[in-house]
């Protein structure tokens, strides 16, 4: 059993079907009907997540699935993933593919090493980069691809969606600012400046807070019937800040960091 959840979220299954759970969160609040749990929307948003995550997988990580037929593994989830997202992509309107596909090309080169002069380059190696790179990419794609899959004219950019938008694209900068606090040695061996690199643990784990609570902000000023969802999963990550150490094993770390983003359909099903 604990083989296959480490494979599992080893696979990025895991983070997938949480980011799918708050697409999902957000799809039934732009719908103007029911929509189906397995909507095109959170299709979409699930399968790129996974395609760029195996992707980013085998890019900067060489040894990753190492042992037998491993990196086979992540070899085949990728072009399985990617096959999957190439498939949801051509079949969603014309204004979800542009958004997803300009979305996807820095994502995709999130990871790519660079050749410049005397050194590799890399997006996430820019100093302050990694964790609000990977939470605005996030935050965006969970609500605007409802927005743009559901709203048929006029602009889909309104006041209570950007602070939608905006406090999510915050939590999900504290969630993977949350992922960094581990990852601190190898990130400083592999000289990528995050925040626990920078900042030191404390100072990392301040950052995330101010993360929360500028989403939890941004939450007040949206509609109310997003709110309190919005809200637990602040105080979720509040926690989550208190309680990650520097030796928190990342198995641990995925199941209940990447968990707290189900938390606003969890919480949006039971007050409806």
């Amino acid at each position: 059993m604990a083989g296959i959840l480490q494979k599992f979220l080893h696979l990025r299954l895991w983070v997938a079907v949480c980011v799918g759970a708050l697409t999902k969160f957000c799809d039934s609040l732009f719908s103007p009907t029911s929509v189906p749990w397995w909507s095109p929307a959170v299709r979409l948003v699930m399968s790129a997540t996974l395609a760029i995550y195996q992707l980013d997988a085998l890019l900067d990580e060489p040894d990753a699935g190492r042992g037998p037929g491993g990196r086979r593994m992540v070899w085949v989830f990728f072009l399985a993933s990617a096959a999957w997202f190439a498939f949801e992509l051509l079949h969603a309107s014309a204004r979800v593919f542009w958004l997803v596909l300009l979305g996807c090309v820095p994502c995709l080169l999130y990871a790519v090493r660079l050749g410049g002069v005397g050194r590799v380059h890399q997006l996430k190696a820019i100093p302050w980069l990694k964790a609000p790179f990977v939470g605005g990419a996030v935050g965006l794609a969970v609500v605007y691809v409802p927005v743009l899959a559901h709203v048929a004219r006029g602009s889909p950019v309104t006041s209570p969606t950007l602070f939608l938008s905006a406090s999510l694209m915050c939590f999900c900068t504290a969630n993977a600012n949350l992922f960094d606090v581990p990852d601190e040695r190898r990130d400083r061996a592999a000289h990528v400046p995050t925040a626990p690199v920078l900042l030191g643990y404390r100072g990392a784990r301040l950052l995330g807070v101010g993360w929360t609570i500028l989403g939890m902000l941004c939450a007040l000023l949206t509609l109310q019937v997003r709110r309190y969802p919005l809200l637990g999963l602040g105080v979720a990550l509040l926690f989550a800040h208190a309680l990650v150490r520097p030796e928190t094993k990342k198995a641990s770390l995925a199941l209940w960091v990447d968990g707290c983003l189900m938390l606003p359909l969890i919480i949006r099903t039971i007050l409806s």
